[in-house]
């Protein structure tokens, strides 16, 4: 049976990634080449940021719950966020310029593809599903 911090946990990591799903659904149209105003990808990203952070500590604190004898789990997204911030600090610098390409150098050099990085959130939040439906 689920305690109820494990369980506040899990709802704020489904929720947490469902927020990303938004965002990123944003993001493949910015790298799509569909305009969008700086402030408005700018905030986008940000928000991407904050919800695969978020949804990263959930997850480890989620992990350590789950075993008490081993180590907290992380998902490996470092460098991608490190190539959101570097493209948030270009569209600081530089609103004018192609935001699209930025995003894509700055998502290529990272060790995670953001399919990746999606990928793993979905899985998760089925996980966080299906063991709703079963407890």
């Amino acid at each position: 049976m689920t305690n109820p911090l494990e369980q506040e946990i899990r709802t704020e990591l489904f929720s947490e990634i469902e927020s990303a799903e938004k965002n990123y659904v944003v993001i493949k149209e910015i790298l799509s080449g569909v305009q969008f105003e700086p402030s408005v990808i700018r905030g986008t990203l940000q928000a991407f940021k904050d919800n695969l952070s978020k949804a990263s500590s959930l997850f480890m604190v989620l992990s350590q719950l789950n075993s008490k004898d081993a180590k907290p789990i992380p998902i490996p997204i470092d460098s991608f966020l490190t190539g959101i911030d570097f493209t948030l600090v270009m569209i600081d610098a530089s609103p004018q310029q192609n935001i699209g390409t930025v995003l894509q150098l700055a998502f290529s050099a990272s060790n995670n593809k953001i399919e990746n990085v999606m990928a793993l959130l979905s899985v998760l939040k089925k996980m966080i599903y299906y063991d709703k439906q079963t407890k």
